[in-house]
């Protein structure tokens, strides 16, 4: 999911009516609005965009069980790429996937 559909999961349809609003118009958006845009913006960056991980988040608020559903995730992509390769090409894939210089 992207910040927009990370708003709207928020429930903050409002917020990003008046920010597209303040877009179009190339006007400022009022202080208050920014404060709140960029706290939504910082639970963005830890929550991610994964949907079931938004989905929890919009119901618990809890960075803890986000944290442990996004390590749940990342193991079972992991666990999927190793089905598919043999042992080498599993080295070789993890090393790839680990690799954080794109």
């Amino acid at each position: 999911m992207d910040m927009e559909e990370f708003m709207h999961a928020m429930g903050e349809r409002d917020l990003v009516t008046q920010i597209r609003r303040c877009f179009d118009t190339d006007a400022p958006l009022p202080s208050a609005l920014h404060d709140a845009a960029m706290q939504l913006y910082r639970q963005y960056l830890v929550v991610g965009g994964m949907p079931e991980c938004v989905m929890q988040f919009a119901q618990t608020k809890d960075y803890t069980l986000i944290r442990y559903t996004q390590d749940t995730i990342l193991a079972s992509y992991l666990n999927d790429m190793s089905k598919y390769n043999n042992l080498n090409e599993i080295k070789k894939t993890r090393l790839a996937y680990d690799n954080d210089t794109v």
